[in-house]
């Protein structure tokens, strides 16, 4: 069986699993439904940073035509391998990274997840994981698409039923349950959602602002886990905008905010028990220990602490 092409030192350029591609165009449904559930598998297993965006292009094709049809049992594992790219392709290389985004933006299934997105017949589970996926494969164009506004107010009441629940007992890493399959369950997956819409154009990231996106990130500068102070930090760099965060910075004293969500470095000066030069192009395969392998020398070691 031939696999998802990767390597730690060389990209691929042949297509994704060509055998599991073409079984979805068997008129068999049953072959098509285990063809899907071994692509999910195959890009769950793989290193997505290895691989190349082209290698999609052909599955992203294949999954077209089961799509026009909203009824039909493949939808819901088609929803899950969309949400799975959505999730992955974010730690690709940059260059595959963009490559990756211009190719989805070329397709029709863009349109035909927003098509699924908005019929009321589909069940909520799926809703929101195209609404994940949407907002994360950047293809909401500006605040007049249709599906702006009703992924927004999704979030928005995501997010307040999990700040109910996290309101009645402290955060505790081991209760917040890691990346479901799926759907928008974790206060990490509603706040990547909204982080990515503001990485959208001027229009998008009024509407955010206006909806309390900077407020949002301001309450979770200081969150215990470091993932979700990324996207705080995303959501309230909104403030820093010309227009957009204007208001928020005439009613707010930004700088004691930033003095408190910037953690203080640890400044440690560990002298050297060695006096041989180390070349500069030496790998530092223990950076955070101060040592450098093979090696008596130490260095002065500057970081900033993060729980994760």
């Amino acid at each position: 069986m031939k696999h998802l092409e990767h390597s730690e030192r060389k990209h691929y350029s042949f297509d994704l699993i060509p055998s599991h591609v073409e079984d979805l165009n068997s008129i068999d449904e049953t072959i098509r439904l285990k063809s899907l559930d071994n692509i999910l598998d195959e890009i769950g297993t793989a290193k997505i940073q290895c691989c190349r965006a082209d290698q999609f292009s052909g599955l992203l094709d294949s999954l077209e035509p089961l799509m026009k049809n909203i009824q039909n049992h493949e939808l819901q594992r088609i929803a899950s391998i969309l949400e799975l790219l959505s999730t992955k392709h974010l730690i690709m290389v940059n260059a595959e990274f963009a490559n990756f985004l211009v190719i989805i933006k070329t397709k029709d299934i863009v349109n035909l997840m927003k098509t699924a997105f908005l019929d009321e017949s589909t069940p909520v589970l799926m809703k929101e994981s195209l609404a994940y996926s949407i907002s994360s494969f950047r293809v909401i164009i500006d605040k007049y698409d249709q599906c702006f506004s009703l992924i927004l107010n999704l979030l928005l009441n995501r997010l307040k039923e999990e700040e109910k629940h996290w309101s009645q007992q402290p955060y505790n890493k081991e209760l917040d349950p890691r990346r479901c399959k799926y759907g928008i369950r974790t206060l990490a997956t509603i706040l990547n959602a909204l982080s990515i819409i503001c990485l959208g154009n001027d229009g998008l990231k009024q509407e955010i602002a206006d909806h309390g996106g900077i407020e949002i990130g301001l309450r979770y500068l200081n969150h215990p886990s470091a993932k979700i102070c990324v996207m705080a930090a995303l959501l309230f760099g909104l403030s820093r905008e010309r227009m957009i965060g204007q208001q928020f910075r005439k009613n707010n004293y930004c700088i004691p905010i930033f003095n408190s969500s910037i953690p203080p470095p640890l400044f440690n000066i560990i002298t050297s028990s060695d006096s041989n030069i180390t070349s500069p192009t030496q790998h530092l395969q223990h950076l955070h220990s101060g040592m450098i392998q093979g090696t008596g020398f130490k260095y002065i070691v500057l970081t900033h602490e993060y729980k994760n």
